[in-house]
This record gives structure tokens, sequence and C-alpha cells, in this order.
């Protein structure tokens, strides 16, 4: 036993010792071990399949125009954003991803015990595009033990980002880990959509991909049945936060919900190519053509452009998103002016996608509201109010 406990020591005095040569070689580099948390970003393209906050220009309001760092130099890889005690140059090696340059700031990107962080935040930016943000996603935060460095010691990361695991269901996991605005039509959506299908909050047999009445009044009765909220008074219900997040993600487990493959791989092409068909099925080919325009105007002040020339039909029609509707024809454009109009409390009837009566009367008196404006004006002016109520 003495002969055990002498071995013991013996190891114990060696790991001191080697810790110890290990600290001061870290302190004679200018370097010490700190822990950060860390998440990612990525910087927008224009009609990516989809977007972290809806559209280009809230995304690049997000993470920067892409361009270049606050630092003024160009963006690259191996760059990361931290608060402003830290000065640029300086270098932080986090364990498989190497070491990195701090060359950027980002107002959500501050010290310990601010916005809810333990530790000083960093941001490690990933690329340019869709498929950046999925990796940035994936990544999701973590806090890591780095070693931190006073200044320019950069090299090159030696990681490579192809090694990453994407999962299948990657929309399904994304809806836990992040908040949705009301506001919003897109896939992230759509897949809530689903899943409020399926617990029977959302009486309907098809996702239309738009957050606003059905959806808002979905998410406040599954908060007040779960006591997310204490009310449908509260000024929180229908709101899709971090703690509606998680109920959702602890009722969809206890519930078996979740696809039976959910930690099934797949790739990166096969998920942009998930949200390319879901975008097929909310606006349509010719919507999407001009979507592009639409998400510019919610966030730019609305100009007049000349209209696209399209071949009237005889009979009376109605153009929406560049595309003739008449009497009885249906498609998800049809959903999607119904819940407008159904917010403007000029339609009251149930969303069918079916462009009844009903709804051609509602679409006239919204055309009179706003003097026969183009669709794509009226939804960027009322999109702007919204803004402007926030």
């Amino acid at each position: 036993m003495k002969k055990v406990t002498t071995i013991l020591t013996i190891l114990a005095l060696i790991s001191t010792g080697i810790f110890a040569i290990w600290s001061d070689t870290l302190a004679q580099n200018n370097c010490e071990e700190r822990t950060f948390t860390t998440t990612a970003y990525y910087s927008p393209l224009p009609n990516q399949a989809f977007y972290i906050k809806g559209d280009v220009e809230a995304d690049k309001y997000l993470n920067g125009q892409g361009t270049h760092g606050a630092s003024g130099q160009w963006v690259e890889p191996g760059m990361l954003a931290a608060p402003g005690n830290y000065a640029f140059g300086e270098t932080v090696t986090i364990p498989w991803l190497g070491k990195w340059v701090i060359r950027d700031r980002g107002w959500a990107i501050v010290n310990a015990w601010e916005r809810g962080n333990v530790h000083d935040r960093i941001d490690i930016w990933m690329w340019h595009g869709e498929e950046w943000l999925i990796r940035a996603l994936i990544r999701g935060k973590q806090d890591i033990t780095t070693t931190y460095c006073q200044g320019n010691q950069y090299e090159s990361p030696s990681f490579s980002w192809d090694d990453m695991t994407i999962y299948k269901n990657f929309f399904d996991m994304a809806i836990i880990k992040f908040n949705l605005e009301q506001g919003r039509k897109d896939i992230f959506v759509r897949t809530l959509q689903e899943y409020l299908i399926k617990l029977g909050y959302l009486k309907r047999s098809v996702p239309t991909g738009y957050f606003w009445n059905e959806s808002v009044q979905a998410i406040c009765n599954f908060q007040v049945d779960y006591w997310v909220v204490d009310s449908h008074d509260s000024e929180w219900c229908g709101v899709y936060g971090p703690l509606t997040r998680s109920t959702l993600n602890s009722v969809l487990k206890k519930k078996w919900l979740y696809p039976a493959n959910f930690w099934q791989t797949s790739s990166i092409d096969t998920i942009i190519q998930q949200a390319h068909n879901a975008n097929k099925a909310m606006f349509g080919t010719t919507t999407q053509a001009v979507m592009p325009v639409y998400k510019e105007a919610k966030v730019a002040q609305p100009t007049h452009t000349a209209p696209v020339v399209i071949e009237k039909p005889q009979e009376e029609s109605f153009e929406l998103f560049g595309k003739y509707f008449k009497l009885n024809d249906s498609g998800y454009e049809i959903i999607y002016i119904q819940e407008l109009l159904t917010d403007q409390w000029l339609y009251k009837s149930d969303i069918t996608g079916h462009f009844d009566k009903e709804t051609i009367e509602a679409y006239k008196k919204l055309q009179e509201i706003y003097n026969n404006e183009p669709l794509n004006f009226i939804v960027a002016n009322l999109w702007q109010q919204f803004l402007a109520s926030k």
C-alpha cells in the first residue's frame, strides 16, 4: 500500500510540474487559458433558400455586410468577433478549430454576465451563403476552454468544416434553437406549423409557412395550456421565444412526435434543396421570382416600379404576385392573401386557399383603402406599419 501511495505522489508531482511548465510557457508568450462562450455567424447573400431572420437585409443587420470586419480588414476564414475590450490582432486557439484572430465586433458579442452569458462571448465567422448558415446553426452555442494570446500571432485554421455532421431533420432541430418573429414566412415557420398541426393547435391540414394570425393564436393557446404564460392577455402570448421553444421541445419528445429518423445524417445540398422545395410549395414559381423585390421593400421605403406586363384574361381576374387569379381559383398565394385580409379585419371566414366571392370582395376593399396600388406596395406598407408598432 505504501508503494502505491508513493507512486501516486510521484505522478502528482510530475503532473504539477508539467502544468507549471505549461503555465509558464503560456505566460511567456502573453497567453493564458480562458473559457469563452462561442457561437458562429455567416454573411448572407441575395436569393438564399432561407435566412435566420427571414430575409437578406435582416440577416445583414444581425451578421454584418460580409465585406469587412470592424477592424477594417477584409473578411476571411479564421476571423473572430470579440467584445470591445479585446484588441484586434489578438488570437484565440480553439480545440479542433486551430488559431483564430480577432478582427470584428458585434452588438450581441459581449462580456460575461451580459445578455445571460457566464463567459465572454466570441463569434466565429464561417463564410457566405446558406451553406454556412446551416453549419453555424448546427454548431450552436458552446462554452469552450481556449488558449487566448495577446499580440498578432495569426495562423490559418487547420480544421475542415467538411467534418461537421449534417442532420436530415435540420429544420426540426433549428426551430428549437432560435426564436421566430411574427410576420415572417419561410421553411422554419412551416416546420413549426407542422408540429402545431400535429398537436391540434393549428386547425388546418396544410401549413402556409406564414407566422401571422392563425399561428400566433395557436402559439398563444399552446403557451396557456402549458403555463408558459399566465393568460391569453399576456403581452408574451403568441411570442415564440426561448421558454416556448424549450417547452415545445419537451412536449414533442414526450408525445413521440419527432421523426423516427431524427438523427439521420444528410448533406448540405439536401438541406438546401428541402428549403427550395418548401418555397415552391409556399410561394409558387412566379411568386418566388418577385420575392426578392418584396423582401427588399419590407426593410426600405417602398418605391414604385414599372409592373411586369402580363396578358390579362378576359374574365374578371386579379393580379397577385405577378399571377392572375379569377373566381374559384386556388393556390398558396390565396392562403397568403386570406391571412393578410384576416389581419386587416376585411375577411372573416376560414383560410381555405380558395379564391371565392368573399375573398374577392375583401381584396377589393383592401385595394380601395390603398388606392389600387400594386400588391407588393401594399404588403410593404403594411410591413412598415407592423415594424413601427413593435
